[in-house]
Parts: structure tokens; C-alpha cells; sequence
């Protein structure tokens, strides 16, 4: 096994973690090593690897703190020494486990410095095999030292916590497992296309030891293919998942349909998993809108296609695409039918609208059934005319307003009935407007979008200008 024979041995050799490994070695060089120490982290982090090369050090170490590579160490290694007890708490939790620990702790080191006892999962002890064990955890035994390990610190009552120094071990770096990964293929002769790695690495999402482990299935490929990975790790490639995204943002129902169709019925991925594809997409697509220079997890060229594809949807837009897949991802857990939540899911997307999309169906729906139709001015000389363009200005402001009064919308109503009692004016490209009261000063400001998209519409296409809307 790769992530076995791989596995670091030295604090130089943990990936990811240095700020950690840095003051465990200060720690080791000092000797102000602690009695009790809390490993936190999510899962392929280094947790419980740095607690073993920790154990070793603090036995002996050279003088700069890593663990010295005699037989004491590869006994360690080995999991033959024993002085340095590991218990999965995960499967060992009741309280007899811990006073079995209790128990071992009272006797003295038979062949190192310091006994060690690595308890990984701590957060799944029994809240009577946690009571057992506070009094000892507070004041254990001379040359006696716990490292608690948990993918979940949240769950361990404060009064563990309090006793132990904490270490948070963030996740791993795309960037760090690839290099990992490309350390080891050179060193095992592996050919896999740097593309197949980045896609391992960012899969692994931030785990190493997944990651080796990924590649370990990858290397008994008899031709390793970028498609042969996908296949392998049953994910869509991200060139699909674009393509959904791109037919949802255009509001093509059918090509969306029909893209996820053949993701799920042909190519068999799993349709709760293109839910939360589809929903990273869209959340990558809105960080990198807010700030371009955001790292994300994924190549360069996709990422810089998210940037562009950033400027041409409305923020409100993304936001609301990545709730309801987030919504229907929590209904997947109470059905079998996740295809189905899928493509409601994408029809429901596509449907949305912005509140501006709204008023502009509306004003359309407006125009369509009134019988008369706004003056339009025939030439350019006719919009010299101050007459014409203010006709054409107060016929159009009357169809803003009976547009925002059209509304099923309560809050929107209340603006057009704000604009009815305003004195509205245009001049040069700008509208002014002046609320007859403060409280329906206060609606117009909050509802500029709905009032710029009822003028815009309706001046532009009367082939007037209008740059701004200015509420006094």
C-alpha cells in the first residue's frame, strides 16, 4: 500500500502542517513538552501520523528535534514498542477501555523515556469512559503523555478541551498533495498525465492519504487517461459540469436535461453527486466574482472560463442556485430517486428570476396589453423637439408606474405607488425624482433596482438616453 510506504517518518516529511510541526519541534528541542495535547483535523490531515513521529521524538531526538532513525524508532514505527499504546475509540470507547488505559498509565516506561498513549476519534468516547478519564488526563503519571486525535473537537466537552493543547490541522493544500503525489510516481515509475494528478489531488479535498490511496487504484490501469480517472473515481469531468451550468444560466431547460440524462442514465454517475458538482461550480463561479484572485480547486484555464462566466450572471443569480441545490442535496437523504430532486432542481433553476427580471416581464406584459403604444419620435430631428421627448417621457413613466402597481408583489406595488405621488423629470439623460414624503423616499431608495429597470426599458426602447436616476 502507497500511503503506508509513504507515510512520513520525520517531521520535514509531514505535508501541510508547518506550522504545527514547527513548535512540536520547538517544544522537543526546549523540552517544555506537555503532559496532554489535542490533534484536531479532518480526516488524511496528518493527525495521527505527526502523533507518532512526535512519540519517537520526544524518546530521542537529534538536536534539532526529529526522532532519531535507530531500532527504537522503526519498533515504534512498527507498532512493537510497548510504550506507545494506540486505541481507536471509534471501536474502543466504553469504560473499560479507558481504565485499561487508566491502568497502564501507573507503570513506569519499560524502554523509552516517556509512555505515549495516542487515542484516536476521542470524540466517540462514552460520556462515562470521558468522566473516567479526566482526573488522570488533569494529572497523569510522570513521563506519561495523551495525544488525543478527532476529526470533530466540537462534540468533546469543554472540560477535555481545557486540559489538553490544542493543534489544528487545516487541510491540505491542492498544490502540496500534487507535488506529494508527483514525489511518488517518480520514485515508483508511475506515467500518469500531470491533468490525472491535479483531478487526484483535488478530489482527495484536502486528504492526503486519500489521495495516495486514489492513486494506488490508478496505477493498475493498464493506460492511465485523464477519462480513465474520471471513470475510476466515477465523477463528471468538469468540462460536463460547465456545460450544465452554462445550460441552466441560459435558461435552456432541455439542454440541461438532456446533459444530466446522459451523465446519469449513460455514463452511470451518480445524480447526488452531480448535485453537489453542480452546486461547488456555481459557488466557485461566485467567489471569483467577488475576488478573481480567489484559490480555488481547480486548473487554471477553468478557472479563468468561472471568471469570465462570473461577469455575465447576476450575483443574486448564483446565490440563489447554490441554496436550492443545497436544499434538494438535504431531500437526496430521504429518497432513492435522487435523478428525479436533480431535474427539478434544474427546472426550478432555470425558472428563477431576479427581482429586475420580474418587473421587466411585467412592464412587457404591461405594453403588450395596453392599446396605445408610447410616441416614438420618427427621426433624430424629432427628438431635438422638447415636446416630443417630453411626451414621450410622461407616457413612458405612466407605464412604469401601471407596470410596478401590476405586481403581485406587495413591497413592489408600494413603489409604484411612490413614484404616482413623486415629481418626476427628465432631462439630459437623467431622471429626477422628488418623493412627495420621506417615507416614500425611503421606498424608492430601497426598490432603484425595480424603478432603473421600469426606465430603462421602457426609455430605451423609445430611443432615449438614460444614464442615470437621480431620487433627491
Amino acid at each position: 500500500m502507497l500511503y503506508l510506504k509513504y507515510r512520513p517518518r520525520f517531521f520535514k516529511d509531514v505535508v501541510g502542517q508547518g506550522e504545527n510541526t514547527k513548535i512540536l519541534l520547538n517544544q522537543i528541542r526546549t523540552g517544555h513538552i506537555g503532559h496532554a495535547y489535542l490533534f484536531c483535523g479532518n480526516r488524511g490531515s496528518g493527525k495521527t501520523t505527526t502523533a507518532r513521529i512526535f512519540a519517537k521524538a520526544v524518546n530521542q531526538h537529534n538536536k534539532n528535534g526529529e526522532p532519531l532513525d535507530n531500532e527504537l524508532s522503526k519498533k515504534i514505527d512498527a507498532g512493537n514498542c510497548i510504550d506507545i499504546v494506540e486505541l481507536d475509540a471509534a471501536s474502543h470507547n466504553g469504560i473499560e477501555d479507558i481504565r485499561n488505559i487508566i491502568e497502564q498509565a501507573q507503570y513506569a516506561p519499560s524502554e523509552c523515556k516517556y509512555r505515549v498513549f495516542i487515542i484516536d476519534e476521542v470524540h466517540m468516547l462514552s460520556i462515562s469512559a470521558v468522566n473516567a478519564f479526566l482526573k488522570v488526563l488533569e494529572e497523569p503519571p510522570k513521563n506519561v503523555i495523551f495525544i488525543l486525535a478527532t476529526t470533530d473537537p466540537q462534540k468533546l466537552p469543554i472540560t477535555v478541551l481545557s486540559r489538553c493543547q490544542r493543534f489544528d490541522f487545516k487541510r491540505i493544500d491542492v498544490t502540496d498533495i500534487f507535488n506529494r503525489l508527483k514525489y511518488i510516481c517518480e520514485h515508483e515509475k508511475i506515467k500518469i498525465d500531470n491533468k490525472s494528478l491535479k483531478l487526484i489531488s483535488i478530489v482527495a479535498d484536502g486528504a492526503m492519504r486519500d489521495a495516495i490511496s486514489i492513486l494506488d487504484q490508478v496505477r493498475t490501469m493498464e493506460e492511465i487517461t485523464y477519462s480513465n480517472v474520471t471513470t475510476l473515481l466515477g465523477i463528471m469531468i468538469e468540462e460536463d459540469i460547465r456545460n450544465i451550468a452554462f445550460s441552466i444560466i441560459k435558461k435552456d431547460t432541455i439542454s440541461a436535461l438532456q446533459l444530466i440524462n446522459k451523465a446519469v442514465m449513460q455514463n452511470k454517475k451518480d445524480a447526488n453527486q452531480l448535485m453537489k458538482d453542480l452546486q461547488k461550480y456555481f459557488r466557485n463561479v461566485l467567489v471569483l466574482a467577488i475576488n478573481p484572485k480567489t484559490e480555488i480547486a481547480t486548473i487554471e484555464e477553468e478557472k479563468q472560463v468561472m471568471i469570465n462566466l462570473g461577469k455575465q450572471v447576476h450575483k443574486e443569480n448564483l446565490i440563489k442556485y447554490i441554496e436550492l441545490l443545497q436544499e434538494k442535496i438535504n431531500d437526496s437523504k430521504y429518497t432513492y430517486n435522487n435523478l428525479t430532486l436533480l431535474e427539478v432542481a434544474v427546472i426550478e433553476l432555470v425558472g428563477y428570476k431576479t427581482e429586475e427580471e420580474k418587473i421587466s416581464d411585467i412592464i412587457k406584459k404591461v405594453l403588450k396589453s395596453t392599446n396605445t403604444n408610447p410616441v416614438v419620435a420618427n427621426n433624430c430631428s424629432d427628438m431635438n423637439n422638447a415636446n416630443d421627448i417630453n411626451n414621450i417621457f410622461e407616457q413612458s413613466k405612466q407605464y412604469v408606474i401601471n407596470a410596478l402597481l401590476e405586481s403581485p408583489k406587495d413591497y413592489i406595488i408600494d413603489i409604484g405607488n411612490g413614484l404616482r405621488s413623486s415629481q418626476i423629470s427628465y432631462y439630459n439623460g437623467t431622471v429626477n425624482i422628488i418623493p412627495l414624503n420621506d417615507n416614500d423616499r425611503k421606498i424608492l431608495i430601497n426598490g432603484i433596482k425595480a424603478v432603473n429597470a421600469g426606465f430603462i426599458k421602457i426609455l430605451k426602447e423609445n430611443n432615449m438616453k438614460i444614464q442615470k436616476i437621480n431620487i433627491q
